[in-house]
């Protein structure tokens, strides 16, 4: 508990001994001074209270915007892209995937690569954890996405866990390069790039 729980703890124990007193005192011989004295008791703790309340809210609120900063913060660091070279993007899956970070992904995947007019995105899954038929759709998605405005797409760190899960979903990949790792992805685009095509 910080400070303001305890201040406020206080001022409504307060109130509430005054009110306790005030039904007490509530006898037909209950002077209208000691009445009069209850109620200005209770005055006096009523402003406090509701600045108690008022500032708890605004405290509330501070903390919704710095969780929403920081969620944003995350969603931003949570698929970096890479820049290999001058046309050549990577983004680096690490963890599991959900349906709900699939779509931030395609997100990311489709507006980096329109706007920095990218020719190659390859999506490294070294680090993704691939258990589930629905992330493998997810990803086939992402990469058909990323392939519909005209960027070659290519999947690394493709180990015998992940492909397994392709296959049993139906998602064969056959028009996208797969590659065990990122390294030969990269050399797959240097060569490429050598020939000119």
């Amino acid at each position: 508990m910080d400070s303001y729980d305890l201040n406020f703890i206080e001022l409504q124990a307060a109130a509430e001994r005054i009110l306790a007193n005030s039904a007490c005192d509530a006898s037909p011989n209950t002077s209208a001074s000691t009445e009069l004295s209850n109620v200005n008791q209770l005055a006096h703790f009523v402003p406090k209270l509701l600045a108690r309340v008022e500032l708890g809210q605004m405290m509330l609120a501070a903390k919704d915007e710095t969780i929403a900063r920081q969620a944003a913060l995350l969603a931003t660091l949570e698929y970096p892209v890479l820049v290999l070279d001058s046309n050549v993007l990577c983004t680096p899956i690490i963890g599991p995937i959900d349906f709900e970070r699939g779509q931030r992904l395609m997100t990311i995947a489709l507006e980096a690569s329109v706007r920095r007019s990218a020719r190659f995105f390859i999506l490294d899954l070294t680090g993704a954890v691939v258990e589930d038929p629905i992330v493998a759709n997810c990803i086939s998605d992402v990469m058909r996405a990323v392939k519909l405005v005209g960027v070659e797409v290519m999947l690394s760190g493709v180990r015998s866990d992940i492909a397994k899960v392709f296959i049993e979903c139906g998602e064969l990949l056959v028009t996208i390069p797969t590659f065990p790792t990122l390294a030969a992805a990269l050399g797959s685009i240097a060569v490429r790039k050598g020939r000119g095509s």
